[in-house]
């Protein structure tokens, strides 16, 4: 039994001291990153625009969105609470809207959150062939300029998950709502 309870002990402090020291890398790393990922898409631009900018329909595209509700506003204005499937809650405020081209949303800053930052999602039109039929195809680009509070979250976004993984995941779940299977190319830099 006392062998159980020293490694039990040890694995803790091993542990708590793997934090520390992923923390204390955190705290050098900048708070402030620029990351952008894009993707085409078969559907026309305003399809896409209309999609991404009634976040309401989130819900049923986007598996980790649980709630989202539009709190004031329309378009240019529109400021939205999104809930996620674990209960928090974070409100974007739209700062920027240019209709079929642009739109850009910030996140009101609450004490004590983990991460801020503003997202652009940038629109264009495309045109291409798939077979023989032509489409009207359009891309979507979407750029993060994201704060990172937390160290530990700084971390782990550098080494562990990545600047892009978020946004991958959002083109991808638009993707699987458009029927798209497209490619989607990242870049981020600290």
């Amino acid at each position: 039994m006392k062998a159980f309870w020293r490694w039990t002990g040890t694995i803790f402090f091993a542990l708590v001291f793997v934090f520390l020291v992923m923390t204390g890398i955190g705290t050098s790393l900048p708070i402030d990153h620029h990351a952008v990922c894009s993707a085409n898409y078969a559907r026309p631009v305003h399809f896409l625009f209309a999609v991404v900018e009634n976040d309401d329909t989130s819900v049923y595209w986007r598996p980790e969105i649980s709630r989202a509700e539009l709190v004031s506003g329309r378009g240019a204005t529109a400021v939205w609470r999104e809930t996620d499937t674990h209960g928090s809650a974070i409100i974007y405020r739209t700062i920027a809207y240019a209709e079929d081209n642009k739109l850009v949303r910030t996140i009101d800053f609450v004490p004590g959150m983990p991460f801020g930052g503003t997202w652009a999602y940038i629109f264009s039109a495309e045109s291409g062939r798939l077979a023989i039929a032509p489409i009207n195809g359009s891309g979507l680009t979407i750029i993060e300029d994201g704060k990172i509070y937390n160290p530990f979250f700084r971390f782990m976004a550098r080494y562990v998950f990545g600047y892009t993984q978020t946004m991958k995941t959002y083109l991808t779940d638009l993707a699987r709502l458009t029927h798209d299977k497209p490619a989607i190319t990242c870049a981020a830099n600290p």
